[in-house]
């Protein structure tokens, strides 16, 4: 995956200034556990993306849930409740690039969130810039040259080339899993 040249130096930008905005707080992660209870989920907005994703979050609509999504990618998302989307548009992002945050903020509320799922197989900067300001423990997203910077998380592309199998780890290492 190739990262432009302006995409890098923004996204050091933001490190840079929010970089000791929010301490990484330390987690354990173990089997008894009692998973998580509030999750962010960044869907991708392309066709071909959209119909493993759609499978995945849909499965984990009993879980307090939003979805942040651009308005392109809705009509592949049918399946799931639209009052559980937080939807953004080209006119919500400014000219860097980013999504303004007070539009996003303002839609999840003062509630606290415990996991941030970036389903994007590829970059999106929009999203990519958002995560830097989300103050959740739980980042988890693929395998990317950004990835570090991004994510507490980062799960490796499967081998097989199955999305299916990224998409269960994600929800084994979360407790959410179905059994």
């Amino acid at each position: 995956m190739k990262i432009p040249l302006r995409n890098k130096m923004l996204l050091l930008f933001y490190r840079l200034f929010n970089k000791e905005k929010y301490p990484k707080p330390l987690l354990k992660i173990s089997n008894s556990g009692k998973g998580v209870r509030n999750i962010i989920f960044l869907l991708p907005s392309n066709k071909i993306q959209a119909q493993t994703v759609s499978y995945f979050a849909k499965r984990n609509i009993n879980q307090k849930v939003r979805f942040i999504i651009h308005e392109k990618g809705l009509p592949y998302y049918k399946d799931i409740p639209h009052e559980n989307f937080i939807i953004y548009r080209d006119s919500d992002i400014n000219w860097f690039g980013a999504i303004r945050r007070k539009s996003i903020t303002r839609e999840l509320g003062d509630k606290s969130y415990d996991c941030l799922i970036d389903l994007c197989q590829s970059y999106e900067l929009a999203l990519s810039l958002l995560t830097i300001h989300f103050n959740i423990p739980i980042k988890i997203g693929i395998q990317s040259p950004i990835a570090k910077y991004l994510f507490s998380i980062v799960i490796e592309p499967s081998k097989d080339g199955f999305l299916e199998t990224n998409y269960l780890l994600i929800e084994n290492i979360l407790g959410i899993s179905k059994k």
